[in-house]
């Protein structure tokens, strides 16, 4: 981090880095994880804890079916 700022991402850069769309993120991930001061319209959420949630998610896991691709 230089200058002390906060590596973060956008919803939409959240969702491509995740593979997953709008609607699964806002149901299912957005709450995992901090959302940060909004600047405009812009929500933020800390790069740190997407990519860990990327790594430790690996899968898509639903009730019925365990997703692979």
């Amino acid at each position: 981090m230089e200058d002390g700022k906060l590596k973060v991402l956008t919803t939409d850069g959240a969702c491509k880095e995740l593979g997953v769309s709008r609607t699964t993120f806002e149901i299912r991930i957005k709450q995992r994880l901090t959302k940060l001061e909004k600047v405009g319209t812009r929500n933020f959420f800390l790069y740190d804890e997407v990519m860990r949630l990327k790594n430790e998610a690996g899968k898509i896991i639903t009730p019925k079916y365990n997703v692979i691709a």
